[in-house]
């Protein structure tokens, strides 16, 4: 899912503690599931391809930036 794989931690350990974060998850889930199988179909609407890639990217950044926090150094 993510971009960056050291976040892969983090977002383990917050999913369990934080429904949002858990929801993301699952929203991203659907979402990229439902890309995938229409890439895979020939009579797919581009532009929908299109919707789904931007909601799987958007998702993917609201996860980010809620795991970005957790890896940062406490003093």
């Amino acid at each position: 899912m993510l971009k960056l794989p050291a976040l892969r931690g983090p977002l383990q350990i917050l999913s369990v503690q934080n429904a949002s974060l858990l929801s993301l998850c699952d929203a991203f889930y659907d979402a990229s599931s439902t890309l995938e199988d229409m890439r895979k179909d020939p009579k797919a609407d581009r532009a929908i391809i299109r919707e789904y890639e931007i909601l799987c990217a958007e998702i993917e950044g609201e996860v980010i930036e809620i795991c970005l926090p957790a890896q940062m150094p406490r003093r």
